[in-house]
């Protein structure tokens, strides 16, 4: 090999090269570039074209339109997708949607990078990139909007930050991590889940070194350029928040959803029509926060429904090879085995105590990616004892192993999609979720444009969260009728009925404005509310009688 086995600064028993300590060159840029491509083109052939419904339907319009969608947020990604919508190919709500693509690309690329960090050879190293990348969860996440493959490339930030840091001791790498961690709440806030894992790390590699963990030095040189990092990013990130909130479309979530039913939450008139008051709404994500943690039996539900679902996102072979591949992080990174264990328990612990019920499959993509990293350190465990066999050279054996695993590990799960892949469709996953069938392909746009185009000046509609983003995108991006407002009649998720509030509102709207209900609902019948069935273009309502 063309590296000496010695231990390293931070007592690993790994392979160095002094002038060289992370182990990268020029190839690995050009490898994880082509990487990123092959993705980044796979994802956009097979992606989910033109105006989605549910969230997706929302991270398009709010990219568009720059305003807050629901917690936590995401105004980082909404202003990233803002620019992906005026490039100038195809249609806008696409454009959006290949920011997903683009971000699923460089995800696979750090993997390919965090892989060669952890001393895989270079052909090895493709492996885990593209078994993370073909996994059903995250190729679904790549190609529709959703702020997933954004957080996943994140996060693969952050790592492989940690990881240079942690070779070379340069402690930019520390700032640059703790910049993107912190800019990382504006993207999504399950990246914080990795904070513990992170702190276990700086604990770790500080106290391998001479100075102690509490020493001047040693918080100069480790707790301060990391926090200080934290602290930039994400004071970035509420600029942004308020950026966006000077945008203040009225479309935004607040207005959409919170406003008309503000008693959902306890909020009385103006709570949250100040900035500070929204950004402690989005960041405290009281629209969930009453989900977590309330079921004793969910965890054991969870766990069995993980545990069948794995080996349909990697593949049996390359979890096996994880096994291993922690047997040999142990023995050369131990503190990285360490802090990867706790990465992953510390994901999988969140994960299956959250009661969101059918959208949960997609909180497993970071474990799918820790699990893929692993699977690549497995790989080059059977590497290494292959290269001893007489007359196996390093670069035989990587090249073998990594040919193996392409064909047994990563192709059984990455055929499902081959067909989609060649034909350029949209792969139908079988997630209750997934917000793209033929419904949403065929259907949803023509009819809301008919039905909008009908809807009588400056009236108000009630509807269901599925086609509440969607309208938005319809009467103000589409057909410039920004008279319209349109409001999610159910939109607390631990509450049942509509909010008295909301009741409220419709009362007092009803006798300035048109105001439609997509069905006849209790609490207005009980408030003395009548209806007059409308037909408005191909869609029946019930229009309010003031």
């Amino acid at each position: 090999m063309s590296t000496s086995q010695t231990s390293s600064a931070e007592g690993d028993h790994t392979d160095t090269d002094e002038s060289n300590p992370t182990g990268l060159d020029r190839t690995d840029a050009i490898i994880a570039g082509v990487v990123g491509v092959v993705v980044f083109v796979a994802y956009v052939r097979t992606i989910a074209p033109g105006l989605l419904v549910d969230d997706s339907g929302e991270f398009q319009t709010m990219a568009r339109l720059l305003g807050h969608t629901h917690p936590t947020g995401y105004e980082v990604y909404s202003i990233l997708g803002r620019v992906f919508s005026t490039i100038p190919i195809g249609d806008a709500a696409t454009r959006v949607t290949a920011f997903s693509a683009f971000t699923g690309g460089i995800a696979a690329a750090l993997v390919y990078i965090i892989s060669r960090l952890l001393r895989s050879p270079k052909a090895i190293a493709v492996i885990p990139a593209l078994a993370f990348a073909v996994a059903p969860t995250v190729w679904s996440q790549g190609i529709i909007a959703e702020v997933y493959a954004p957080a996943a490339a994140f996060a693969g930030v952050i790592i492989a930050s940690l990881l240079v840091w942690q070779s070379t001791g340069r402690r930019r790498w520390l700032v640059a991590a703790g910049v993107v961690g912190g800019l990382s709440v504006g993207i999504h806030f399950s990246i914080g889940l990795y904070l513990p894992a992170i702190a276990i790390f700086l604990v770790l590699v500080a106290l391998s070194r001479p100075e102690s963990i509490v020493s001047a030095e040693a918080l100069r040189r480790t707790w301060l350029p990391a926090a200080g990092g934290a602290v930039i990013g994400v004071i970035a990130a509420v600029v942004l928040f308020v950026a966006v909130d000077v945008s203040n479309p009225p479309s935004q979530y607040f207005d959409a959803v919170v406003a008309p039913s503000r008693s959902a939450w306890d909020l009385g008139p103006g709570q949250i029509d100040g900035t500070s008051e929204r950004l402690k709404f989005d960041w405290t994500a009281r629209q969930f926060t009453g989900l977590m943690f309330t079921s004793d039996g969910l965890a054991g539900e969870r766990w069995e429904e993980f545990r069948a679902s794995v080996p349909t996102e990697i593949s049996f072979p390359l979890l096996l090879t994880a096994l291993i591949g922690f047997g040999w992080l142990v023995w050369r990174r131990w503190r990285v085995a360490v802090v990867l264990v706790v990465a992953i328990g510390t994901q999988l612990v969140f994960a299956f105590n959250y009661d969101i019920g059918d959208m949960i499959y997609v909180f497993y993509i970071p474990t799918y990616m820790l699990l893929a990293i692993v699977a690549g350190a497995g790989l080059t465990a059977i590497v290494d004892g292959a290269e001893k066999i007489p007359g196996v050279g390093a670069a035989v054996a990587a090249a073998g192993v990594a040919v193996v695993a392409l064909v047994f590990g990563v192709y059984p799960i990455a055929s499902a999609n081959t067909v989609h892949l060649v034909n350029g469709t949209t792969p139908p996953y079988e997630f209750e979720a997934y917000p793209y069938d033929d419904y949403v392909a065929t259907t949803v746009h023509p009819m809301l444009s008919a039905t909008i185009a009908d809807l009588p000046e400056n009236a108000i509609v009630f509807g269901d969260w599925e086609m509440l983003y969607p309208s938005f995108w319809v009467a103000h991006v589409e057909q410039g009728r920004t008279d319209l407002m349109f409001h999610e009649t159910y939109p607390a998720d631990d509450q049942e009925g509509m909010a008295a509030s909301a009741v409220s509102y419709i009362v007092e709207q009803s006798a300035l404005r048109p105001v439609y209900v997509p069905e006849r609902i209790p609490e207005l019948a009980a408030a003395g509310i009548t209806y007059a069935p409308a037909r408005i273009g191909p869609s029946r309502l019930f229009k309010v009688v003031p």
